[in-house]
């Protein structure tokens, strides 16, 4: 059909479908993707484009859908968005909080606004992206190719197979913009899953007689004057984020005119890995992953999390860095008074570049509806 992209024909084509299929779709703060998923859980990712505010989500998604459903004959029978975000009224609403805009219309998302014959409306679910990278490691899992995308950062003592243990809670973290936290929680034959945010909790002191004590308080009252007037102390999500590493940055380089300043994240990870490297970006990455492991310690001590999994594209992008530092994360992460409740969970990296979100879009999609999930 002229109306179809021809590169949305030649994915299309490579599927085969006959008969059912389901939408899946990533919700990004510049950029959107759609894939299209069949029952055996072949699925393609058909195309990007570009929407910063809901008007403009709700075109592209209108168009390249429809384009979809015009080229197969029929409308999808379930679809799934992953959104940053808060969803409410049981996965029909969402607020899409990585969208500039503060106006309503800009950020607020529904499925009954959404085109029917695109999204059908009792099969459409938006679901938090955390929740829909929880959704995709099990789906990996359960094609036994979770060990394809993941590895273990140290050795703990009995299984360190790649797998989900199916017994335990695991707890899944990814760093971007902000910090997105999950849970699979095991509480029958099947893994629930659970956004938490727990990237808002309150950052807390060191001990007395640890060494990087007095760094870490001025650290924290640096940004709590910055971000809250003083008010409260720094949320974890204040340093473990793209936005926090330019804060601890910004920190470091205070009074010294050795070094620039006003670097995005970006820049101060390629500084901080360059030849020779900037030894404030360096020390901030530091800092930054000596953060991740205090959270992920509170989530496996206070959640009871059994295996962690740490997700997403920086994840994979800084990985040479994080496992240089291998020594110190372990000790930063057994660094608490029920140590033995936690040296033994096992801690899995992201080491190859996957949209784990869109995957797990595609497997809730599937579930929606009566055909076979994956």
């Amino acid at each position: 059909m002229a109306d179809v992209d021809p590169e949305v024909v030649s994915a299309l084509k490579k599927l085969n479908i006959i008969q059912n299929y389901v939408i899946g779709v990533d919700v990004g703060g510049t950029n959107t993707r759609v894939a299209v998923g069949t029952p055996d859980g072949e699925y393609v990712i058909v195309a990007k484009f570009l929407a910063r505010s809901v008007p403009q989500l709700k075109a592209g998604l209108e168009k390249l859908v429809g384009s979809i459903a015009n080229h197969l004959g029929r409308s999808p029978d379930a679809a799934c968005m992953a959104i940053a975000g808060p969803i409410t009224e049981f996965g029909t609403t969402a607020e899409v909080t990585n969208y500039d805009s503060t106006l309503p219309e800009d950020r607020i998302l529904r499925v009954k606004d959404l085109p029917e014959t695109c999204f059908p409306n009792a099969t459409t679910r938006f679901v938090n992206d955390l929740e829909s990278c929880c959704y995709g490691i099990l789906a990996l899992d359960n094609q036994k190719i979770l060990g394809e995308y993941f590895s273990p950062i140290w050795s703990v003592e009995g299984d360190n197979s790649v797998q989900l243990k199916q017994s335990v809670h695991h707890a899944v973290l990814a760093t971007g913009t902000g910090l997105g936290c999950g849970m699979l929680i095991k509480l029958g034959p099947q893994f629930q899953v659970y956004p938490i945010e727990f990237g808002h909790a309150l950052l807390t002191p060191l001990g007395t007689e640890n060494p990087n004590r007095e760094l870490d308080e001025r650290l924290s009252n640096y940004l709590s004057e910055k971000l809250y007037g003083g008010k409260f102390p720094p949320e974890i999500e204040d340093i473990v984020s793209g936005r926090g590493i330019g804060y601890v940055y910004e920190f470091l380089v205070q009074g010294k005119s050795d070094c620039p300043s006003g670097l995005s994240a970006a820049e101060i990870v390629f500084a901080a890995t360059n030849n020779p490297p900037n030894k404030y970006a360096v020390q901030a990455l530091q800092i930054h992953y000596r953060t991740l492991m205090r959270c992920i310690q509170a989530v496996a001590v206070g959640l009871q999390a059994k295996g962690i999994l740490l997700a997403g594209d920086n994840q994979v992008a800084n990985d040479p860095f994080f496992r240089s530092m291998t020594k110190e994360l372990r000790a930063e992460f057994l660094n608490h008074p029920k140590r033995h409740w936690i040296e033994n969970v096992p801690i899995f990296a992201q080491t190859k570049l996957f949209n784990i979100n869109l995957f797990g879009t595609l497997f809730v999609a599937r579930s929606l509806t009566n055909i076979t999930a994956v």
